[in-house]
């Protein structure tokens, strides 16, 4: 893993911990550590992972095949766009799988599934955000049925 990579991987694991840490222990958490905190009560299956996080630093760590600190930010991410409204097509597809009977929730994994895969794509490529392609990859959940991941 490239240091610059490692770096981010320890730092984004001793926030998501330290959040946890203190929303177990009933400390005061600002507006953006409640938002954290909220997405890491969702996500009941990796409880554990927050628990024990900070000694995972170095290690490639998954529950059930899925790492839990990337799903998180992941998830994270999907939140904020739909908090900033950009691309404003994440909303609206957000939205029609609702409509469609989806969860909320469902409706973010199937998102940030494909915002997954198009990081991956960045990084293995070498190549910068192509927004129209994630547009287009994320409109494409509605043409495919509305079937949603739940991972």
């Amino acid at each position: 893993m490239k240091d610059s990579i490692k770096e981010m991987v320890c730092v984004s694991r001793e926030i998501i911990c330290v959040i946890w840490e203190r929303c177990q222990s009933g400390e005061r958490l600002s507006a953006e550590q409640e938002h954290i905190a909220r997405v890491l009560r969702e996500h009941e299956q990796y409880h554990s992972a927050w628990e024990i996080g900070n000694v995972l630093v170095d290690s490639h760590y998954t529950v059930g095949g899925v790492n839990p600190f990337l799903h998180v930010h992941i998830h994270l991410g999907v939140e904020n766009q739909l908090r900033t409204n950009d691309p404003p097509e994440v909303r609206e597809v957000a939205a029609a799988l609702e409509k469609g009977g989806h969860s909320r929730h469902d409706a973010l994994h199937a998102i940030g599934a494909v915002l997954l895969d198009e990081m991956y794509d960045m990084m293995h490529g070498e190549r910068s955000f192509d927004r129209d392609r994630y547009v287009g990859r994320v409109r494409g959940l509605l043409k495919a049925g509305g079937a949603v991941a739940t991972e």
